[in-house]
């Protein structure tokens, strides 16, 4: 059912062409200090009474993955992190693997979508998702688990989704960065744009103590119904998603090295939606010093994290612009303006298992 129209050639996985880029790029920047790199990552210095204020810091400012995993100035993620967050002179994007590209590396395939039961066209159409038929299923050999659907929603839904996460998913009972400086906040995009980084749903995650709670607000119906259809396109099953973060990203923002490991039903995926400019993708292992890739997500594509892959790091160190959206007379001209010059990351969880049958 997919239009795979690729035919990369298979590589085995100790030889994959990203892995041995990701190693000359660490390898050439070694010692290197990156334009606007924090030294929280390299100082050695810092007590844990100051760890724990910036850590704060961090997450009122919208820098949430700073206290969650602070990676060593010498591991091989952390190399390859500031290899691609450098600005003076901008990084070589030559070895990110473009999904959407006319040829791919060895170790990446166009893998078919096995034909999926009981989802009826009407229910992809009213959350913006293409045909099952024209989904492109995107996976890395040694990386099994790890899933990319490229451009996957419809064109013409990109600004709605967009629209969405700025005027609906920040206002509350939702929470924001931004309420935490402002109690009671409404009108969050309208007023405090150029704050936003971040906003919960749902089971709301503690960025301090690193915990959800028991219970939360219910997601919004479109949340729960995409996370749903893909989980069960990909054969992992039904997803009753509880919780979602927002990461907002302005050109030049970053998402520090982390695992998002708090979920307690960690069998079920992550299901991370990109909208707006592109970003260059992390992925990494269960140890900071394991290889490491980096792939583009584009507007409209999904990345799913499922089994081994839940639970690797990954980070963003780089937004580029690649999109540019036109004026709409159903979308406000604010939301196309934000649109083209930023990235917004939907990732949706189950945070708790809901019924006996999962």
């Amino acid at each position: 059912m997919s239009a795979c129209v690729k035919q990369p050639s298979i590589a085995d996985s100790s030889s994959s062409s990203t892995m041995a880029a990701a190693d000359r790029h660490v390898d050439g920047d070694a010692g290197t200090k990156s334009d606007g790199d924090s030294s929280f990552y390299s100082r050695s210095d810092v007590s844990p009474k100051r760890d724990a204020s910036h850590s704060r810091d961090a997450i009122a400012e919208g820098d949430i993955y700073h206290s969650r995993s602070v990676s060593p100035a010498d591991s091989v993620f952390k190399r390859a992190f500031k290899f691609y967050k450098k600005r003076c002179p901008p990084p070589d994007l030559s070895e990110v693997v473009d999904f959407r590209a006319s040829s791919l590396p060895k170790g990446v395939i166009c893998a078919p979508l096995k034909e999926v039961q009981g989802i009826p066209m009407e229910a992809l159409s009213a959350v913006g998702l293409k045909p099952f038929s024209e989904w492109r299923l995107f996976e890395v050999l040694h990386r099994r688990g790890l899933f990319v659907l490229s451009d996957i929603f419809e064109p013409s839904r990109h600004l709605e989704w967009i629209a969405r996460c700025l005027t609906v998913y920040p206002e509350a009972p939702n929470k924001t960065n931004v309420g935490l400086h402002i109690p009671d906040v409404s009108q969050v995009f309208l007023n405090h744009a150029s704050k936003l980084r971040w906003a919960t749903l749902g089971y709301h995650y503690d960025w301090t103590t690193k915990v959800y709670p028991s219970s939360g607000e219910p997601l919004p119906s479109e949340l729960v119904t995409v996370a749903d259809i893909i989980s069960r396109a990909l054969g992992i099953g039904a997803m009753q998603a509880d919780a979602t973060i927002i990461n907002y990203y302005p050109p030049k923002s970053t998402l520090s090295p982390h695992i998002d490991r708090s979920e307690r039903f960690l069998i079920r995926p992550l299901i991370s939606l990109s909208f707006g400019q592109s970003a260059v993708y992390l992925s990494g292992g269960t140890s900071l010093d394991d290889p490491v890739d980096a792939f583009f997500l584009h507007s409209g594509d999904v990345l799913v994290m499922h089994a081994k892959q839940r639970l690797v790091y990954h980070a963003v160190p780089h937004i580029e612009k690649t999109r540019n959206f036109e004026l709409s007379a159903a979308i406000p001209r604010e939301i196309v303006e934000y649109a083209n010059k930023n990235r917004i990351n939907v990732t949706i969880r189950q945070v708790d298992r809901h019924c006996e049958s999962e």
